[in-house]
């Protein structure tokens, strides 16, 4: 029942952030003006938005002009549902879960923002993780444990200063966005253990890495191809929350 209820919540949330991606780039609100067709204008009925029914249903056509949706929606609302219940299994009903799943949200969001605009909004990332973290000292007081909280702010400082030395060696190589989305996700890794931190970040550099490699051989990408960073931290972050515990524990024994 729980899971179910986040992956509903997941649905949900992540219709939303398909028009979050798509606004903010462009600098409009994403609270006010219905949504509508990008073809036709027309507004969407209440029938129409709801999630990935809403898009079989009319198979990927808008109902009034014929156009094509595209498939960024259902993928966006089918992956939030995911994230969101990977991490309510992972976290468990506790007084720090809506942090993580502030977490999922906005990397669901900003992770196709960057893939269309190689862009990260300092927007979205101060929100998250101001809101995260505002979460996390309630629940080091519900907890009455501040030891994690602590050590959340330490993986944030460690992971930003990490990605800032790289970005100024390196500024072609590592935007400043990039350096502000490691202090989200080093607050959050940070949390669950300061060997979270840099599990995360490591996935993150091999996941890029491998599918640059990839681009290469593949003769879709040269050396010096800029590609978009923060699709690959996110899965990184993501798999150090939920397999971290096992990676660290393999390491400390080798």
């Amino acid at each position: 029942m729980f899971v179910g209820g986040l992956i509903v919540l997941g649905l949900l949330v992540g219709s939303h952030l398909g028009v979050v991606a798509e606004r903010v780039p462009t600098g409009r609100s994403t609270v006010t003006g219905r949504s509508a067709c990008e073809s036709c204008l027309r507004v969407l009925r209440p029938t129409e938005l709801i999630p990935v029914i809403s898009w079989l249903a009319q198979r990927g056509r808008c109902r009034g002009c014929g156009s094509p949706i595209g498939w960024q929606a259902p993928i966006m609302e089918l992956v939030t549902a995911a994230g969101f219940a990977v991490v309510g299994a992972r976290i468990g009903w506790t007084a720090v879960l809506p942090a993580y799943i502030v977490l999922t949200a906005a990397l669901v969001a900003l992770s196709a923002i960057d893939l269309a605009t190689k862009t990260l909004p300092r927007r979205l990332i101060w929100i998250a993780g101001a809101v995260s973290l505002a979460d996390m000292a309630v629940a080091a007081v519900v907890d009455h444990d501040a030891a994690p909280l602590g050590w959340a702010v330490f993986g944030a400082t460690v992971a930003c200063a990490a990605f800032a030395g790289i970005h100024f060696v390196r500024p072609d190589a590592m935007g400043f966005g990039d350096v502000r989305l490691a202090a989200l996700l080093g607050l959050h890794l940070g949390w669950l253990g300061p060997l979270h931190v840099p599990v995360g970040l490591f996935f993150g550099f091999l996941f890029g890495a491998v599918v640059g490699i990839a681009m290469m051989a593949g003769g879709r990408a040269g050396r010096r191809t800029a590609l978009p960073f923060g699709p690959f931290m996110a899965l990184g972050a993501m798999v150090a929350i939920v397999a971290g515990r096992p990676v660290i524990d393999l390491w400390l024994r080798r």
